[in-house]
Order: structure tokens, then sequence, then C-alpha cells
């Protein structure tokens, strides 16, 4: 894995707590989240997004669901176009495609996700 930069941190609105720097960044514009896609919980879970440049060209984003009690189905909103958009696996850091259609992409309580975007 390259060496990253961070670049900022971002969270979605309504923040966790107040005073946070919210969403748009440099990178990300909004995050759409939600408990459940289908609407039987109306709760939405704050996502913090952490946003880094590489030396490869590409750019990534961290991506970590603030609920403790919640799985969060999220879809970045990119200010650019991106060719493609990986996640890095934490176990080989190995990129694998991402589907942000039909089911969409899920994150655990607690948990977060890198995503590599390749112009």
């Amino acid at each position: 894995m390259n060496k990253l930069d961070s670049t900022g941190v971002y969270f979605t609105s309504p923040t966790p707590v107040p005073n946070l720097s919210t969403l748009p960044g440099k990178l990300i514009k909004n995050v759409t989240a939600t408990a459940s896609p289908r609407g039987f919980n109306k709760t939405v879970p704050a996502v913090m997004v952490g946003e880094f440049a590489s030396q490869d060209g590409n750019d990534y984003v961290m991506l970590v669901n603030c609920s403790l009690a919640y799985s969060v189905r999220y879809k970045p909103d990119t200010v650019k176009t991106y060719r493609k958009i990986e996640k890095i696996s934490p176990i080989d850091g190995l990129p694998s495609p991402t589907d942000f259609t039909k089911y969409g992409e899920w994150i655990l309580p607690g948990h977060g996700v890198l995503l590599k975007m390749t112009p």
C-alpha cells in the first residue's frame, strides 16, 4: 500500500457531536446513508469521511460508520468523476469492485471501508 497523506476529515449531517467539519470535502460532496433502505427504520447513522492523497495518482477515502448500533448502507457522491471506485481489503490490501446500485454497499456498526478512486 502506498503512503497516504490526509487532506481532510468531514462528517455527514447531523454530526455525532456539535461543531465538527461537515461535507462537502475536496473529494466527496455528500454520502447518502441509511440504516434501512426500505424505510422500516428512519435512523440515519453519521458517517465520518477521511480524504487522502496518494503518490500513485489515485484518491482514497475512508468511510467510517459512527453508529455502534446500526449497519449503514452508503453511497458516496464524488466531486469529480472517477473511472472506477474499489474497496481495499483490510486483510490482504487487494482491491475489489463496488456496487452502489441495487443492493448497495454496507458498513457494519463502528467499522470502516477504504475506497480507492481511480480518475
